[in-house]
C-alpha cells in the first residue's frame, strides 16, 4: 500500500519530513506536515458488547456516554477541510456511528467541503432507507464488522447482535448499491488470530456474500492494555507512528493521538477551545512524541507502555484485500 502524501505545514527545513517515518528518523517532535488521517467519533454509545472492544471492559466510565454536538463537529470539519481536501476522514471510534441520528447530515457536511468520508459499523442499525440516505450524502466507504461467520459463534463474540439480521443488512447493501449504481466502497472487516484463520474466513465470506465486498482481516490487539489480549514482546523497539500521523476527536470534542487508546487516557487537546493544528503541534502532543523517541517503556504513559504498536510483533494487518 502506498503511503499517503503528506501536505506541508511549512518548508522551513532544508529536507523536511514528509511523513511519520521520516519525522521519527529525524528525531523531531514539531511536525512540518499536517495529520494524514482524522477519526471523528459521532457517539461512543453502542448496542453491542464485543470481545476485543474496550467498551466491553468498562473503559468508558470516566467519560460518560453522549453524542457529538453538531457545532463541535462543524468546527472540526471546517478546519480539517482547509488542509485535508480530497483526503479521508473516518466517522467512528469506539461507538456505533449509526446510533447518531444525524449521521447522514454529518457525512453531507463533510463531503460538501471536499472531504472523503467512511465509517465502520456493526450493521445492526442499517436499513435500506438509512443506506440510501447515506449514499445520497456522499458516503465513500462503509466497513461492516463481522468477526465470526456462524450464528452461535457470532452472537457470543459480538454480544447483542443478531447474525441473520446483520447478514441480511450486508446483502441488502450490496443489492441496493448495484440497483442505484452507487460507487461506494463496501467492506467487511473480520478479526482473526492468525493468517490461517484469515484464509479460511476469506473463502467462507465469499461463499456467503459473493465477491462484491472487499475483505479486511485484522488481528485482535490489546487496545493499549485495556482489553485482555497481550503482545509477546516487552522491549520497545520503535516509536509509535500514530503520534506522528493521526488525530482522534472524541464525541465530547477532546482529542487523542491514537485509535488504540481504549481507556481514552492520552488527551492532548480539546477542539471546543483549541484548533486542530494547535493541538497537532501542541505541548502535549510534542511531549508524547519525545517520550516515544526515547524508546523507554518506563517513560511512556500506561496506554502506550502496554501497546504492541511499539514492539516488533505489532503486525495487526493479517491479509490484504
Amino acid at each position: 500500500m502506498l503511503k499517503p502524501v503528506a501536505k506541508w505545514l511549512s518548508r522551513d527545513r532544508a529536507t523536511p519530513a514528509r511523513d511519520a517515518g521520516e519525522a521519527i528518523d529525524q528525531g523531531i517532535t514539531e511536525l512540518p506536515y499536517y495529520p494524514t488521517h482524522i477519526w471523528i467519533e459521532p457517539t461512543n454509545c453502542c448496542n453491542f458488547r464485543c470481545v476485543g472492544c474496550p467498551l466491553s471492559y468498562g473503559h468508558n466510565k470516566n467519560y460518560g456516554y453522549g453524542y457529538m454536538d453538531m457545532d463541535v463537529y462543524q468546527k472540526v470539519i471546517d478546519e480539517a477541510s482547509t488542509f485535508m481536501e480530497g483526503e479521508w476522514i473516518s466517522l467512528h471510534f469506539l461507538g456505533e456511528s449509526l446510533v447518531h441520528p444525524k449521521l447522514p447530515e454529518m457525512v453531507r457536511y463533510a463531503t460538501d467541503r471536499g472531504l472523503r468520508v467512511g465509517f465502520n459499523t456493526n450493521g445492526s442499525y442499517m436499513t435500506e432507507e438509512k443506506f440510501l440516505s447515506l449514499l445520497d450524502s456522499g458516503v465513500g466507504k462503509i466497513v461492516v464488522s463481522l468477526n465470526e461467520l456462524e450464528a452461535e459463534a457470532y452472537e457470543a463474540n459480538q454480544v447483542g447482535g443478531d447474525f441473520e439480521q446483520i447478514c441480511g443488512a450486508i446483502r441488502m447493501m450490496d443489492r441496493v448499491r448495484v440497483e442505484v449504481g452507487a460507487r461506494v466502497d463496501l467492506r467487511i472487516n473480520t478479526l482473526v488470530r492468525s493468517d490461517e484463520e484469515a484464509k479460511g474466513k476469506r473463502g467462507r465470506l465469499e461463499e456467503m456474500f459473493g465477491t462484491g465486498w472487499k475483505l479486511m482481516f485484522h488481528r485482535y490487539h490489546e487496545w493499549g492494555g485495556s482489553v485482555p489480549f497481550r503482545h509477546g514482546a516487552e522491549d520497545v523497539t520503535k516509536a509509535c507512528t500514530f503520534a506522528y500521523s493521526a488525530l482522534v476527536v472524541m464525541w465530547n470534542g477532546q482529542v487523542l493521538p491514537c485509535t488504540r487508546d481504549g481507556e481514552r487516557s492520552l488527551t492532548i487537546g480539546d477542539t471546543r477551545t483549541e484548533s486542530l493544528l494547535g493541538i497537532w503541534n501542541g505541548t502535549r502532543a510534542q511531549e508524547l512524541r519525545r517520550k516515544h523517541l526515547e524508546l523507554d517503556a518506563g517513560a511512556l504513559p500506561e496506554s502506550c507502555k502496554n501497546c504492541s504498536m511499539i514492539r516488533p510483533d505489532s503486525v495487526s494487518w493479517v491479509a490484504g484485500e
